[in-house]
């Protein structure tokens, strides 16, 4: 069983239940507001699980995922260091937040282009009810409102076969890193990289990675890769895992719906 990273203290205190509602409130903030979906969720037990495309063709998607201590996390991934961008991983008192999903949107793998990625009005969207602000390029400032608000940096980074906006090595070191298990990754995918540093008291960075492969002329197949450095104690498997799933729905919905 994953641990709860709350200290004694708060629970003697009487505050555990006060703590961990600002911190889902926190944390729908900065993942972003969630669009309303049905879609079923298929939990699987493993990083490297194949899509069932029959099932996701029903609008369901596929989800793996794992939290816990960093040592532990990094022992059985250590694909995670290729895709840490700030050698987060190698700080103290750390909990690690993974997760792999996996869906189907019906619109051709031409919708997901380098122009979208750097559509600002597309970008805040996908941000939810976080204000965001072009900094330079490809830099975002994005700020987090209410009680716990704050200020993070975003990068967005964009490759495909055809055109690529990747100027940094660890762009590259993680795409490459992906495409060692992920077969829907090795060709004729487009990836759109989201790299997040300048954090808060609750994290200490993290990135979103997301594949694009042409399933068929009017069908992409969306593989969401998703890691965060989670300070201690606020690595809260119920609280992490209720809005990464949000979050994963909410980008369905957003990719569905948004018009090129």
């Amino acid at each position: 069983m994953l641990r709860h990273f709350l200290p004694m203290k708060e629970l003697k205190k009487g505050y555990m239940m006060r703590f961990i509602v600002k911190f889902f409130i926190f944390l729908l903030l900065c993942l972003g507001m969630a669009h309303s979906t049905s879609a079923k969720i298929i939990v699987e037990t493993g990083l490297d699980f194949e899509p069932n495309i029959k099932e996701l063709l029903k609008d369901n998607i596929q989800y793996f995922y794992a939290l816990g201590d960093k040592k532990e996390i990094l022992k059985k991934f250590p694909i995670i260091k290729q895709l840490d961008h700030t050698k987060s991983y190698k700080k103290k008192d750390l909990s690690i937040f993974m997760s792999r999903s996996v869906f189907i949107i019906n619109k051709p793998i031409g919708h997901f282009d380098h122009e979208l990625a750097q559509n600002f009005n597309f970008l805040k969207t996908l941000m939810g009810e976080q204000k965001i602000e072009k900094l330079k390029n490809n830099s975002y400032l994005i700020s987090v409102p209410g009680e716990n608000k704050h200020q993070y940096e975003m990068r967005v980074f964009f490759d495909s076969d055809d055109i690529s906006n990747t100027e940094n090595k660890n762009s590259f070191t993680s795409i490459n890193a992906i495409r060692t298990f992920d077969i829907f990754s090795k060709s004729n995918a487009s990836f759109l990289t989201r790299e997040i540093s300048n954090y808060s008291k609750y994290a200490e960075s993290g990135k979103i990675i997301q594949v694009f492969y042409p399933l068929t002329e009017n069908k992409t197949l969306v593989t969401n890769y998703y890691l965060m450095f989670i300070k201690k104690p606020y690595g809260i498997k119920k609280v992490v895992l209720s809005n990464n799933l949000s979050e994963i729905k909410s980008t369905q919905s957003v990719l569905t719906s948004i018009p090129k």
